[in-house]
């Protein structure tokens, strides 16, 4: 006697309903992963992580959350560039930006909104359907920022991204990521 195996209920999805669940959870852990960085980054500013021995909000989170140290570095960057960003915050938060993609256009936002104002024109520039963007200002270049992250794919803003560092920002002192990352 052979037992057939009854299909599970994925199995019964049709691919269109496979693709909006998939779709629509992406969406959600956007938002969800939002979320949490505006909580760390908030949890960071008031020291909440430290404590005996601990060193930094990076090493905590690596102890408390079991990320590494390098990705807790990354994450708090992003999560205290979100700060400055309103448009892409709120497209983060609604789960219409990925991760990926918030995580690359903060790597050449800068502190500063002459840095924005900068990297944006830049993008701009290089961006045939962008090219006719004036950027003179931050609210201008972050939403350059924006419209790249919405229309491309997130190897397309890394792309860019990178091609734009190289051009426009001063290389990151390795010694200075360290002590980010360690709290020393």
């Amino acid at each position: 006697m052979s037992v057939i195996a009854l299909p599970t209920p994925l199995q019964t999805m049709s691919l269109r309903d496979l693709e909006t669940e998939v779709l629509s959870l992406a969406g959600h852990i956007a938002a969800a992963e939002c979320r949490f960085l505006q909580f760390l980054a908030e949890f960071d500013d008031r020291e909440g992580w430290a404590g005996p021995g601990i060193r930094s909000c990076a090493h905590w989170l690596s102890w408390r959350a079991g990320m590494s140290v390098r990705t807790a570095v990354e994450h708090l960057r992003v999560a205290h560039a979100l700060a400055r960003l309103p448009r892409i915050s709120e497209a983060f938060a609604a789960g219409r930006v990925s991760y990926s993609k918030v995580r690359a256009l903060t790597r050449v936002t800068g502190t500063d909104t002459a840095a924005l104002t900068r990297i944006g024109a830049a993008i701009a520039a290089g961006e045939p359907e962008l090219r006719h963007v004036m950027v003179a200002d931050a609210e201008t270049a972050e939403r350059v920022l924006l419209d790249l992250a919405l229309s491309g794919t997130a190897g397309h803003v890394e792309t860019v991204v990178a091609a734009v560092r190289r051009r426009c920002t001063p290389p990151v002192d390795a010694a200075a990521r360290r002590v980010l990352a360690l709290g020393r």
